[in-house]
């Protein structure tokens, strides 16, 4: 076993001994529960044992299939040379038997998905305002993927990154309050694109997918670029605004992948439902924004993360409103408290004098110090 001292040292003996050594460090690896499946691979949560130290992590199996295995390989070369504080870092990658293993942070905390699902559960809206900041960070995140200096796997240097999969449910609200993004398992780099095959490949989730990856006719034989990325995270704010992805709605129940494709892309050609029939009252400002970022003809939409980032700044903070992710946490927290399922129910039925659990009490005159701007007439009021 070989400890190693981080920091500096003023034994320069000893870091000219150290320079060039191979150590074979003992550490095991622990696989505990399964907690994603999908058609490449398994994802499990384990732990990295190595003495006493005992460091909880997320396990991303390959299947032993070719394909599944390359395409780890290649998630592992291109998501670990992001270094980003809101990236779901990757710690080490191995192929034992066959099969590749990423060993990556497990990070705790709900997916969009989840975080809308409660909401509908309790008859709620997320908060525009949390919507926006959420995507103001995945923007930064965004800008920071698209403009990395990377090497392919050809040793060459190439600048940017395409995730290619923005959706709910790759992006993670942690139990800090900082969405992370998560899952570049279909992610490219800028010289993938070189490959005319790049281009007309149908990656990512329905419902989120940009017009020009569904109907290839339409990139007029140009290569893609970040604004597939760009309509990704747009449809995840019109998702968080309205509670539901207005394409998914539409589609048949019964319809295959193939089919959905089909219907999604004549909803496209007929324009998708407008926003304020589903987000009523939405902020006007905050809607332009959407609208932009999901236009049909990519020309029309933002031109880079940056410039979509800078609009959202706008309406965020220019109007003196200061979001931050201790008070995503605090609503977050809020809205999972015991409790207050019933509370709102007893409400729109018209109960009086419903007596509040002391937790969500105490949670609810907190927010009100916390976020002003959700109070009204002396009432911390959620969104309907």
């Amino acid at each position: 076993v070989f400890n190693v001292v981080h920091g500096e040292t003023k034994n320069h003996g000893l870091k000219k001994r150290l320079e060039g050594t191979h150590t074979n460090l003992k550490w095991g690896l622990e696989f505990h529960e399964k907690i994603g499946e999908g058609g490449l691979g398994e994802v499990w949560r384990g732990h990295i044992v190595a003495g006493h130290d005992i460091h909880e992590i997320a396990i991303k199996v390959s299947k032993r299939e070719k394909d599944s295995l390359n395409s780890l390989r290649k998630e592992a070369h291109i998501a670990g040379q992001l270094k980003h504080d809101d990236i779901g870092q990757i710690l080490l990658y191995e192929e034992i038997k066959e099969r590749g293993m990423i060993i990556m942070d497990y990070i705790t905390g709900k997916d969009l998905s989840k975080i809308i699902e409660r909401h509908t559960d309790l008859g709620l809206r997320m908060p525009q305002k949390f919507s926006a900041f959420i995507s103001w960070v995945c923007c930064e995140t965004l800008r920071y993927a698209h403009q990395a200096k990377v090497y392919d796997e050809k040793g060459r240097n190439v600048i940017g990154v395409l995730h290619r999969d923005i959706s709910p449910g790759n992006i993670i609200i942690n139990n800090f309050g900082s969405p992370k993004l998560l899952d570049f398992g279909i992610g490219i780099l800028s010289s993938d694109l070189e490959d005319s095959n790049i281009n007309t490949q149908i990656a990512g989730k329905l419902g989120f997918i940009a017009p020009e990856i569904l109907d290839p006719e339409i990139i007029e034989r140009k290569k893609i670029d970040q604004r597939i990325d760009i309509y990704g995270l747009g449809m995840v704010m019109d998702y968080l605004a309205r509670g539901k992805n207005p394409l998914l709605e539409a589609v048949k129940q019964s319809s295959g992948k193939l089919e959905a494709i089909v219907e999604i892309k004549e909803i496209l050609k007929k324009g998708i439902r407008p926003l304020e029939k589903d987000a009523e009252g939405i902020n006007e400002e905050y809607a332009k924004i959407i609208k932009k970022a999901i236009k049909i003809n990519r020309k029309d939409r933002y031109s880079s993360a940056f410039n979509m980032k800078e609009d959202i700044r706008k309406y965020l903070f220019d109007g003196g409103y200061g979001p931050d992710r201790d008070r995503l946490k605090k609503y977050i927290d809020l809205i999972y408290t015991t409790g207050l399922l019933r509370y709102l129910n007893a409400l729109k039925e018209g109960e009086n004098n419903i007596k509040i659990p002391i937790e969500l009490r105490n949670k609810i005159e907190h927010a009100k110090n916390l976020m002003p701007y959700m109070v009204k007439n002396g009432k911390f009021c959620l969104e309907t």
